[in-house]
């Protein structure tokens, strides 16, 4: 019996060594406040803030890790799923924000909205796959993730570009 607690114990220090199983998202996700709309449609000024902020969590993660690698350390994966798990709760929040908040609404918001929503769908399967390189440390998936990941960026850019000309 004592062998094996021993055993259990090290199997648990060598997991927890390893950096232990899946990762784990955070339960919550930050507040979606866009700021008043100040001369814009609610809409327009929603779906820009999540863009923006999308893009804001891009930048911050480019910034702490420039060379782009999977790497082993702790710190980033913590720094991954912070990033991914942003990008997943604006990408929702952003898509569930309604074009016909506006009565009436502008002619261009559905045509808007569907493009919106193609955007948002490749963001999310592009942070999925992120996500299992980096839970499973497989970098040549990682490595796929990124060069999706700079299509994500300009598809970001030029929806967000496309939202700032939104009345």
């Amino acid at each position: 019996m004592r062998s094996g607690l021993g055993l259990a114990a090290a199997l648990s220090l060598l997991v927890a060594a390893c950096g232990g199983g899946g990762l784990r998202e955070p339960a919550e996700c930050p507040p979606f406040a866009p700021p008043p709309a100040a001369g814009r449609s609610t809409y327009a000024a929603a779906v820009t803030y999540g863009l923006e902020q999308m893009l804001h969590a891009e930048d911050v993660f480019r910034l702490a890790w420039p060379d782009r690698r999977l790497r082993e350390r702790e710190q980033f994966r913590r720094d991954f799923v912070h990033y991914a798990h942003t990008m997943r709760c604006f990408a929702r929040a952003t898509a569930a924000v309604d074009p016909t908040l506006e009565v009436p609404a502008a002619a261009n918001f559905p045509v808007f909205d569907q493009f919106l929503e193609g955007e948002l769908a490749f963001v999310l399967a592009t942070i999925d796959l992120g996500w299992e390189a980096v839970e499973t440390r497989n970098r040549t998936k990682y490595q796929q993730f990124i060069a999706q990941a700079d299509e994500m960026h300009t598809r970001l850019l030029s929806a967000a570009n496309g939202a700032r000309s939104l009345p």
